[in-house]
């Protein structure tokens, strides 16, 4: 494999943009991804505008920012439509009222759980939406568009779709292949698959669901977990995506009494799919995150040539070697002096005078694995988060400069390294 060469990224022109509305197959996609107005959640939304600007995703794609003040959404509108929407076209934010309030048995706020925004804030954007809305039977319109619902701490390395029918960069636990379905589809949702396990089937259901008879009781622990313990991203018609939608927002609050966890709302998210009778085809390898983890992309990326993984990663060549669709960064990733941690990522990334964040080469990762044994698939697998997510936000840090900054105080040296 030829050394790493990275295509500079530009905005895209109208054409470009017109000729990504739809997929090959005139499959209309909107991704979202759920935020609240915080700076430690624009650089993360930067930084997912940007990979999807990178790899040509396709369709639409907007930032859902729950629970903003007044001044704040009119600053994030503004500096969205100065940094994001000159990228592409398709780029758009959707502002929500807040619903992190956790409430008590008189409906008085005590407490906030930030995850709650992201089943109120996608039944709202299907709502209310320019893109979706209600028609005048209260049904979602648009209902054949695929939903993409991920989160904000991922970095996309290929386009997200409906079609999972390629058997060359599908990766699927062997007890899921026996006759599953490839295309997202009307009452065919997808998802990635996560190490959940099956634990809510054990709920007080009846109170979750408000129904002694939803059918979520029917599931079973071992064939449940063929359908069942996914989470984002997760596909599915709008149709589909609101249906659940609706019932998410409605068995939350009721399931995070119980269980006030991280999680909640990801079980939530199960028990609403189950009542619903919606089974998800779960994939592995829509995402890399635990090094770990089973039932996740990690195959790929083990398969790589250990002296091409770094290269691999930077320049997100999946024609070279299958690879995950996006990384989810929220684990902790090092090697050597290399290191990645979401919290400890200054919040101004994305301005002109800060330093450029380094990354590693392919020629320092090549060094570092050299003679490892012991532990080296463990190193090669942060060996490819790093190199992809350290050297992307250093491309998407270029670009705002190249696109945005003037004067001497442009910083383009790459000299910020990231603390342990």
């Amino acid at each position: 494999m030829p050394s790493a060469t990275i295509t500079k990224v530009r905005p895209l022109t109208p054409q470009q943009d017109k000729n990504l509305l739809l997929t090959s197959d005139a499959t209309a996609l909107h991704m979202i991804f759920s935020t609240d107005c915080s700076p430690y959640q624009d650089w993360q939304s930067y930084l997912l505008f940007y990979s999807a600007l990178r790899i040509k995703q396709p369709g639409h794609v907007t930032r859902i920012a729950s629970g903003c003040s007044g001044e704040e959404i009119a600053n994030h509108q503004r500096w969205h439509e100065e940094h994001i929407a000159t990228m592409s076209t398709r780029f758009h934010i959707h502002f929500t009222p807040k619903f992190s309030s956790v409430k008590d048995k008189d409906g008085k706020d005590k407490g906030d759980y930030k995850y709650f925004n992201k089943p109120f804030g996608l039944r709202h954007f299907l709502e209310h939406s320019p893109f979706m809305g209600l028609d005048k039977k209260g049904e979602v319109q648009k209902d054949d568009t695929v939903i993409i619902l991920i989160d904000p701490d991922m970095y996309l390395l290929r386009p997200i779709t409906h079609d999972y029918s390629n058997e060359r960069d599908v990766v699927i636990g062997k007890p899921k292949q026996k006759g599953r379905k490839k295309k997202a589809a009307h009452g065919v949702p997808f998802a990635q698959s996560y190490g959940m396990g099956m634990s809510w089937v054990d709920w007080p259901l009846d109170y979750i669901t408000g129904n002694v008879n939803s059918p979520a009781k029917k599931v079973e622990k071992l064939s449940g977990r063929l359908h069942y313990p996914g989470g984002p991203p997760y596909i599915g018609t709008a149709r589909d995506m609101h249906a659940i939608a609706v019932k998410w927002a409605d068995f939350a609050p009721r399931l995070h009494e119980g269980y006030p966890h991280l999680l909640a709302e990801m079980y939530a998210y199960c028990v609403a799919a189950a009542h619903l009778e919606l089974p998800h085809e779960l994939v592995d390898s829509l995402m890399v995150s635990a090094d770990t983890v089973g039932g996740e992309g990690w195959p790929l990326v083990d398969a790589i040539p250990d002296e091409e993984v770094c290269e691999v990663a930077m320049t997100a060549n999946h024609e070279a070697y299958p690879i995950p669709n996006l990384i989810h960064y929220c684990q902790t990733y090092k090697m050597k002096e290399w290191f990645w941690q979401k919290r400890k990522v200054p919040k101004d990334l994305f301005t002109c005078d800060k330093p450029i964040v380094q990354g590693p080469s392919p020629d320092d990762i090549t060094a570092a694995l050299e003679g490892e044994e012991k532990s080296k698939m463990m190193l090669k697998r942060n060996a490819f988060v790093l190199c992809s997510t350290l050297n992307g936000v250093a491309e998407a840090m270029e670009y705002y400069k190249e696109m945005h900054g003037e004067g001497e105080n442009v910083n383009m040296g790459r000299t910020l390294k990231l603390a342990h």
